[in-house]
């Protein structure tokens, strides 16, 4: 897992890139991961995660089937695929990872999806989508 502005206080090069700077509004931490030889930008909220683009257009009041499955409060306990998303799976440096690919292309990690709305470790990422 690399890290990009890692927890770093919003600087002129950063608020240019609106993946980093609304994943800090929110009070996420912005990384990068490498899967399969593709850059995926996240962001992270204590232990749930979602992908940065997805959080910038949920932001901007564009539908993400990945959040609005979590905020539907019916994922608990659910697999990907029994929420009509793909899983993938990977490994970074810091260990592996698994998130739920949705038919819009959003993501979130499946831990996340399975935990459930009101499990509190999503409640910095809910609080981040409201």
């Amino acid at each position: 897992m690399t890290s990009l502005a890692q927890a770093a206080p919003v600087t002129h090069w950063n608020s240019r890139n609106p993946l980093i700077r609304v994943c800090h509004q929110k009070f996420g931490q912005f990384y990068v991961h490498d899967v399969k030889k593709l850059d995926l930008a996240v962001c992270y909220f204590d232990e749930s995660y979602l992908g940065a683009l997805d959080l910038v257009q949920w932001s901007n009041g564009e539908s993400r089937q990945a959040v609005e499955a979590l905020l539907s409060g019916s994922t608990s306990g659910k697999s990907c695929q029994e929420l009509g998303a793909t899983w993938v799976q990977g490994r970074h440096t810091e260990g592996s990872y698994s998130l739920c690919r949705f038919a819009d292309g959003s993501m979130m990690d499946s831990a996340s999806l399975k935990r459930g709305l009101s499990h509190p470790k999503n409640s910095k990422m809910v609080e981040a989508l409201n």
